[in-house]
């Protein structure tokens, strides 16, 4: 059996962050998606 295994290498700023919109072009979308969804939840759910 043989497997084909693709590495793609996420840049990261000085700052810590990652470029999503460069991430999405290039077909990685979707990989960090589940801790945004989190993220909104909690959010809605807060009392303001």
């Amino acid at each position: 059996m043989t497997s084909n295994t693709l590495v793609e290498s996420i840049n990261i700023d000085s700052n810590g962050r990652m470029p999503i919109k460069e991430m999405k072009a290039r077909g990685i979308a979707g990989f960090f998606d589940q801790i945004d969804n989190d993220y909104l939840s909690l959010m809605k759910n807060q009392a303001i």
